[in-house]
């Protein structure tokens, strides 16, 4: 007698002789269900289309892939090019000072790229790519962001993040800095560096003309105060309002940038009591009067100089006054410590 077994909801017979036998309806399933994937295996090959054996993800699709991207890029590119040539340039420079928060001299700067130099055609184009690495290439990268934050910011586009995939698929790097140039290296033009030779060429600065005063004024007031050199600018300017003859509380905040409180020396406090002097940071004339030819080195730094000499003294003070400090007690409480250590601190020796 034939043995009737049901397993999975499929009916299937058992003969005599131990051979199972499939019922017409199980077989109608089978083939229905290898049509089925015939159908769709061949779709798939159809789609992939393998036509070089050693490309295992097929050459058609690679091609395909990187065509459409391409096209996306080149329609990204066209929509800026036409936006750039109808920008306000009011309301760009605008954008820059009240939204960036950027400071006067860097507004002046990024204007003078975008506007004379046109440098927003460059936008994903090659031949930023290849640029020689400067620091003209790196301002030119900054003020194309700043082109696509706008946007970005005023018509909701997604010109900056294109612009970021650009230069992470072509290797471009915001460094400018030489292969040569290492820690070690910085360590040396520390160590190389004279504090004689420095005052000496300040002095020399000062009498070249009368108004080189102030500038060599300034750059020692740089030296000592360890802050940045736009901090530096409005500090020295502010001198009579913030100074109580020792410390300058300042407490400013830009961005990351932290400016908490400073040392006066007592030289450069009758200085500057006496002369009023005032240096317009808009004109910029600083950078081109004080530069690493007449102080025989950049002013900035001068911040790594006084960071050091700072640390003889106290590793807290120097991260306070150079605006890192990290702890709650370095940022707010270390600020009455400071009159207790001005002696201490007039004493390093600084002029």
């Amino acid at each position: 007698m034939n043995e009737l077994l049901f397993e999975n909801n499929n009916e299937i017979r058992k003969s005599e002789n131990g051979v199972s036998l499939e019922s017409a309806s199980t077989r109608s399933i089978h083939a229905e269900l290898r049509t089925q994937s015939d159908t769709k295996l061949g779709s798939f090959n159809a789609s992939v289309d393998y036509v070089d054996d050693s490309n295992p993800f097929g050459s058609s699709t690679a091609e395909r892939v990187r065509k459409i991207m391409e096209d996306s890029r080149k329609k990204t590119i066209v929509v800026f090019l036409e936006m750039l040539s109808e920008i306000s340039w009011k309301d760009f420079e605008v954008f820059l000072s009240e939204t960036e928060k950027l400071s006067v001299p860097h507004v002046k700067n990024m204007m003078k790229y975008a506007m004379r130099w046109g440098c927003g055609e460059m936008y994903c184009s090659d031949e930023i790519v290849n640029y020689p690495k400067s620091r003209k290439k790196q301002s030119v990268m900054n003020c194309i962001s700043k082109l696509c934050q706008y946007f970005d910011y005023t018509y909701s586009t997604e010109f900056q993040a294109e612009w970021i995939k650009f230069l992470h698929q072509k290797r471009q790097t915001w460094a400018v800095a030489s292969v040569n140039v290492t820690p070690k290296t910085k360590f040396n033009i520390y160590k190389n560096w004279s504090k004689k030779q420095f005052l000496d060429n300040c002095s020399k600065l000062g009498q070249t003309k009368k108004s080189n005063l102030k500038f060599s004024t300034w750059v020692k007031f740089v030296y000592t105060t360890g802050l940045r050199p736009d901090e530096a600018m409005r500090a020295f300017n502010e001198h009579d309002e913030i100074c109580d003859g020792k410390v300058m509380e300042l407490f400013w905040h830009r961005r990351n940038k932290h400016a908490h409180a400073v040392y006066c020396h007592p030289e450069l406090h009758k200085v500057l009591k006496k002369h009023k002097f005032h240096i317009s940071q808009n004109s910029g004339s600083h950078y081109k009067i004080v530069n690493s030819r007449t102080v025989g080195c950049e002013v900035r730094f001068l911040r790594k100089v006084n960071f050091t000499k700072n640390c003889d003294l106290s590793v807290e003070l120097a991260n306070f006054m150079q605006g890192t400090a990290s702890s709650l007690r370095e940022r707010v409480y270390f600020l009455g410590d400071m009159h207790k250590l001005y002696e201490k601190w007039v004493a390093l020796d600084w002029l």
